[in-house]
């Protein structure tokens, strides 16, 4: 994977057409719902056949800049990159949610899965065209159409802030800290070497049974989520580095 700078990279990310920088991602998601607009638009007298196919053509040509962009929201390191792709994401989501409450994609699938050459198709073809349609009456292909565009709006603004949750989350998760969790010292045993020195110089409470204080953010948290075998050491570094993301939660309550 090639992470750009401001400059172009030498060849394209990911291995897309003319997906070169930051920039390319919102240009390419609208040309991929411009052309899927086009091909959608004159549906009527396709036999199911060229239904499924053209349908199917129309996702994959969105899903190749959409799946592309959301992988890249949520790894690269550059802002530029994040905003660009999320955009990206949000075109194509947007557009999809309309299609999917378009009658006049609706009404040919209908009457393709009713149609006689519907039974001659294979069984793959007749599975596809069938759960398009019903996945079509799940989005509420029935509603008026103000409903209609409440519920996409609704849907764009769902997405959304389930991005911006997850990644405020993730931020918050690898944000440094001198915050520390109560491991039971037994469910430690088996390391060895350096990191069981490492242990004996942190500090320690004695209870019922001792435990050692390991620091939230550091090497040793690490080493014991990859390495310990104690289940129970692994799930009190985990819950320890978890933090309270307040506006996340005042955002779900809107979702």
């Amino acid at each position: 994977m090639k992470y750009c700078q401001n400059l172009p990279c030498q060849g394209e990310l990911l291995g897309i057409k003319g997906l070169v920088r930051a920039e390319d991602f919102p240009a390419l998601a609208s040309d991929a719902v411009n052309d899927s607009r086009e091909r959608l638009t004159a549906l009527d007298g396709s036999s199911p056949k060229e239904l499924v196919t053209l349908v199917d053509g129309v996702s994959n040509n969105l899903c190749q800049i959409a799946d592309a962009a959301e992988l890249i929201r949520n790894v690269h390191t550059e802002e530029a990159y994040v905003s660009n792709a999320s955009a990206a994401v949000q075109e194509v989501a947007g557009f999809m949610s309309e299609v999917n409450l378009d009658v006049g994609v609706y009404e040919p699938m209908r009457k393709a899965e009713a149609s006689a050459e519907f039974q001659d198709m294979s069984l793959e073809a007749r599975t596809v065209l069938h759960h398009m349609r019903i996945s079509m009456e799940h989005e509420g292909i029935h509603l008026p159409a103000d409903e209609k565009n409440e519920c996409m709006e609704l849907l764009d603004s769902e997405q959304q802030l389930s991005f911006e949750i997850l990644n405020r989350q993730e931020q918050l998760r690898h944000q440094a800290s001198e915050e520390g969790t109560w491991v039971p010292v037994e469910s430690l045993a088996g390391f060895s070497g350096d990191l069981r020195g490492h242990l004996a110089r942190l500090p320690r409470r004695g209870n019922i049974s001792e435990e050692v204080l390991v620091p939230r953010d550091s090497m040793i948290a690490d080493q014991i989520l990859k390495t310990a075998p104690n289940p129970e050491a692994r799930e009190r570094i985990h819950m320890g580095q978890q933090k309270r993301d307040a506006v996340g939660e005042q955002n779900m309550v809107f979702l």
